[in-house]
């Protein structure tokens, strides 16, 4: 058998530092920061805490990390502007933000857990905004295309009826059926005339 190359190496060190954060969402997601321990997500992860530990310095670093990765996968295509004019546009948002709330639930509960946590949210909030920073320019452009007279502030408005709605649907999606959210946050607009 031949010695492995840098690049296998490098490729091995990439999936077990996936293997690891993928363990970590999955334990925030269930048990929340504080309840979660490096014990647990090692476990999880299949490896000892020592090899953890080679790959992030502490929880705070490996929560970061996820959130930071969490809230690029679930907010991927908000940023892009569109050929569609601005009602189509921001109807597709919603529509993507419940089809993404489907699809990884997990992302979905920690971002939320996070943002009613003011001490983990303090951890994360300058990475997130780094992240979020272009989705609300974005929707301000499409909010002043909408004749918005503050379309920053409309944005940040609607992207917080969005986490609410988001929220509740996730928690009881029998009392807040996706459906009925889309449909809601469209009237709110006006987006189906």
């Amino acid at each position: 058998m031949s010695p492995r190359t840098k690049e296998q190496f490098e490729n091995i060190r990439q999936e077990r530092k996936q293997q690891i954060l993928d363990a970590a969402l999955e334990i925030f997601a269930k048990n929340g920061y504080y309840k979660a321990s490096i014990s647990q997500i090692a476990t999880e992860a299949k490896i000892s805490k020592g090899l953890l530990y080679n790959y992030f310095q502490n929880k705070e670093e490996l929560l970061t990390e996820v959130m930071s990765d969490g809230i690029k996968y679930l907010l991927r295509g908000y940023g892009k502007q569109s050929e569609d004019n601005a009602k189509d546009q921001l109807k597709k948002m919603i529509e993507q933000s419940f089809d993404m709330m489907d699809e990884d639930q997990k992302h979905w509960q920690l971002y939320f857990s996070t943002m009613m946590q003011t001490e983990v949210q303090a951890l994360v909030m300058e990475e997130m905004m780094v992240t979020l920073m272009p989705v609300f320019e974005n929707l301000a452009a499409i909010f002043g295309e909408l004749g918005f007279d503050t379309p920053l502030q409309e944005a940040q408005l609607f992207g917080a009826m969005l986490d609410g709605f988001g929220m509740n649907y996730l928690i009881n999606p029998q009392a807040f059926p996706k459906e009925y959210c889309i449909k809601r946050l469209c009237e709110i607009y006006q987006l189906n005339k």
